[in-house]
């Protein structure tokens, strides 16, 4: 992990389970407002930044799921 730092040891640190930091690193389950709050304040970024990580995420993975071709505008 960069920093040299384990997921155990992030967890420890803010406070959460290993597992969760193991399954946020596999992409298994998302950034919640919590894990970005903490994460935000250890590595000394913003939530707003581990947030908009997760919503380009999730819009991408969507945008491969999703067929909106056939919807039209209203207007």
């Amino acid at each position: 992990m960069p920093m040299g730092i384990g997921a155990t040891a992030l967890a420890r640190h803010i406070r959460v389970s290993q597992t969760r930091i193991e399954r946020i690193l596999k992409g298994t389950v998302g950034i919640s407002t919590d894990k970005a709050l903490r994460l935000a304040c250890v590595l000394k970024t913003t939530p707003y930044y581990w947030l908009n990580i997760q919503t380009n995420f999730d819009l991408s993975k969507a945008s491969k799921a999703i067929d909106v071709s056939g919807i039209k505008p209203l207007i």
